[in-house]
């Protein structure tokens, strides 16, 4: 159960390196699983709230929400284990921007806020308290940050999206090891008229060198006379975090006029490399969600125009897999009347799968598993006539195998079963201490998006007569106490694995 530090070397290890998914066709299908008939919760925050984000802060094996406002005070929401939500207030240490890790190392989720160039770090203690806020500063005001580890140190460092009158910035920041930040690296681009999108960080290696890069977007109003341009920067590390090349390109979509908000990474046109997403408002009240497909080196062209009924006031897109089947689908929220929230199935229709007409302002939209169900939830953050989160459970409409396990106590082994196999079915188990994201494909399993960061092979097991599989394994005494593991598990099925099935994922803390 150790820690890893790049993907695509630990599947070599275990003769799983391909990485496809297959062509973008492959996304239109059978998308779905969030409930159309549910009414979404309601959870109150401070006033102004801007931001939130998804952790275990006490270890409890359950996703918790953090949510900032620029004033402060920032609102925890605990997780009851039912999906459900207790709230504490934190009385300082606020800002616009809001960002979970294990900053310091002691495995429990600590936060960063930012606001303005000044940033402010709380760590936790794992039992859901936290300690004083401690403020350090970018060197120019923050508009997105992102996480990611770019030495290879296993500490989680930070890039930062900034602006300063006409020029785009991006700033570096590596961790020193107990929470500390050093400012190692910029860079800018200079334009008239250049105006930072908010929340436009994202992270990932776009260019397959092995290493951790950057991507983020902003409105470009000068170039060529092109007044409704999207500039899409890339990041490049060169492998230590110091050295980054930095790539810009033009993209000009129609009538780009929303500075486009909420860049989101992952596979989505099925070739095994991370391709880009973000929401597009254009003058004519309408929006839609596009994607950047990347060429596997880090260069990309306009791919895939998601066009859902939704006008200009949408937020955020994420990419998931809400059903289960192996393919990613994206979610949009609109807030201008109301807020409502569609599912997009590639080329094809727009499903509806939320819709709370006396809530809108919404400004930020996540997919975390708050029922602990192995299951995509959606979480969007409102601000009239109250701020607060909206949820919604999902409901998984694909038959699919299920994964149990016992509890991960170090010195003792595990037990990890899937149900619903057919008998002599090889089952493989995966695991990772990364948490749980919108993966690329491995094509040794038929190019199936697993749901865990970095997944690392444990071992196979072929089921039984019953239809059942288990695997035993041995939590190292060593093992960091309070880390959390994510597991799941795949049947490779079908011509080339093509018709393979996943199960459900268990997220859960070491003992």
């Amino acid at each position: 159960m150790k820690r890893i530090r790049k993907n695509i070397s630990t599947l070599r290890s275990h003769k799983l390196a391909a990485i496809s998914l297959g062509s973008i066709a492959a996304v239109e299908g059978g998308l779905g699983g969030l409930a159309t008939g549910q009414t979404p919760a309601f959870h109150p925050t401070a006033t102004g709230s801007t931001d939130f984000a998804a952790a275990d802060f006490d270890r409890d094996g359950f996703v918790d929400l953090a949510v900032t406002s620029p004033a402060g005070p920032i609102t925890i929401l605990f997780n009851d284990g039912r999906g459900g939500f207790t709230p504490r207030q934190l009385a300082s240490g606020g800002g616009e921007f809001i960002i979970v890790g294990d900053f310091d190392g002691n495995r429990a989720a600590d936060f960063i806020t930012a606001g303005g160039a000044a940033l402010r770090i709380r760590f936790g203690d794992g039992r859901g308290g936290f300690s004083a806020p401690i403020e350090f500063a970018a060197s120019r005001a923050v508009y997105g940050i992102a996480g990611g580890d770019f030495n290879l140190d296993d500490r989680p460092d930070l890039v930062l999206s900034q602006g300063a009158g006409d020029t785009w910035r991006y700033e570096v920041m590596l961790n020193d090891g107990q929470g500390g930040f050093n400012s190692v690296a910029n860079g800018a681009y200079q334009a008239y008229g250049v105006q930072p999108s908010r929340f436009s960080a994202v992270t990932g290696d776009f260019d397959g060198d092995g290493d951790v890069d950057a991507a983020m977007i902003h409105q470009d109003y000068g170039s060529g006379g092109n007044y409704d341009a999207m500039r899409l920067q890339i990041i490049l590390n060169n492998g230590d975090g110091t050295q980054w090349n930095l790539r810009s390109q033009l993209f000009n979509q129609g009538d780009f006029y929303d500075p486009g908000s909420h860049l989101v990474t992952g596979d989505i046109d099925g070739d095994g490399d991370l391709d880009l997403m973000y929401n597009n408002g254009e003058r004519d009240g309408t929006a839609d969600l596009r994607v950047l497909a990347n060429d596997g080196g880090g260069a990309f062209s306009a791919a895939l125009t998601w066009t859902p009924s939704f006008n200009n006031a949408a937020q955020g897109g994420r990419l998931a897999d809400f059903d289960g089947d192996g393919h990613l689908g994206a979610i949009a929220v609109v807030s201008r009347t109301g807020t409502r929230a569609f599912l997009l199935r590639g080329k094809g229709p727009q499903t509806l799968i939320m819709s709370a007409p006396d809530r809108s302002g919404a400004s930020k939209v996540e997919v975390p598993d708050v029922s602990g169900d192995g299951a995509r939830d959606l979480v969007a953050l409102v601000s009239r006539p109250e701020s607060g989160v909206l949820v919604l459970h999902n409901e998984i409409v694909v038959p699919r195998p299920r994964l149990t396990q016992t509890p991960l106590r170090r010195g003792q082994t595990t037990t990890f079963e899937v149900t619903g196999a057919e008998e002599g079915e090889r089952i493989w188990f995966l695991q990772s201490l990364l948490g749980t994201e919108a993966s690329v494909g491995v094509a040794a399993l038929g190019g199936i998006s697993i749901d865990l960061a970095q997944p690392v092979v444990m071992g196979s097991s072929l089921a039984d007569g019953s239809g059942a599989a288990r695997l035993t394994r041995l939590v190292p005494g060593r093992a960091p106490f309070g880390a959390i593991l994510a597991t799941q598990a795949v049947i490779r099925r079908g011509p080339g694995g093509k018709q393979s099935v996943k199960s459900n994922f268990i997220t859960a803390p070491i003992d």
